[in-house]
């Protein structure tokens, strides 16, 4: 019983939490991050630590993908498809 009352409490928090909104927000993380990345690297090349800037870069770019690949895997749970085609304008 109480198995049940878990994945409802899962599933409307899915439903609830993941709107048009965050997935846009998401969208825009995870191009600021590899933007991000990207000139932090240029920098590091500068810069009198490098060893640190490229270690933040590589973090950066790598959070990049994944922030996206989370927005996607979220997007294909099941009834958030047709949510998010409401989001299109």
């Amino acid at each position: 019983m109480k198995i049940l009352e878990y994945a409802y409490v899962i599933k409307y928090w899915i439903t609830a939490v993941f709107t048009c909104k965050l997935m846009r927000s998401a969208v825009v993380a995870s191009a600021t991050l590899l933007v991000t990345g990207i000139l932090m690297e240029v920098l590091a090349q500068t810069m009198s630590f490098p060893v640190t800037a490229n270690l933040l870069a590589i973090l950066a770019v790598l959070a990049s993908p994944a922030i996206m690949l989370v927005a996607f895997l979220v997007g294909l749970l099941p009834g958030r498809l047709t949510h998010l085609d409401e989001c299109q304008r």
